[in-house]
């Protein structure tokens, strides 16, 4: 089941936001910037610690009750998302709303980069996708 998908821009303000389950703490809007800027900034260390040549910073994380899987852009864009540990890979669905993302709101000429993603077929399209990642449940 998924919980929760967060898109985080190159410098690390939150851009958007959904929670999908009724499990997920209603945090306040402040709580959820710095939420962003906090795993944005863990990344980053990852990335500075990593011995390896591709340091691509934090893919996945798993904790006691979520897992969280992280897709980040050649441009710094984060797509990350948490999930039930038992949740087959996400890693498809992170690609699908990278996809979404460039179809609906970066083509959409009233969107401004870097601002809040405010986009009703963006939404209508994530649902739906979210439906049919939540089929895939083990």
């Amino acid at each position: 089941m998924l919980l929760s998908l967060m898109i985080v821009n190159h410098a690390g303000s939150l851009l958007f936001h959904r929670d999908f389950s009724d499990k997920m703490p209603s945090l306040t809007a402040n709580e959820r910037l710095r939420q962003a800027g906090f795993f944005h900034g863990m990344s980053a260390f990852a990335q500075t610690i990593s011995p390896y040549t591709d340091k691509g910073g934090i893919v996945e994380l798993q904790a006691d009750g979520f897992r969280l899987e992280r897709f980040q852009t050649r441009t710094g864009m984060q797509f990350i998302v948490l999930c039930d540990v038992r949740h087959p890979p996400l890693s498809g669905f992170l690609h699908k709303v990278h996809q979404l993302y460039a179809d609906y709101v970066l083509k959409n000429p009233f969107h401004t980069m870097d601002m809040p993603i405010r986009c009703s077929k963006f939404e209508l399209h994530l649902e739906q996708a979210v439906s049919i990642a939540n089929k895939m449940t083990v």
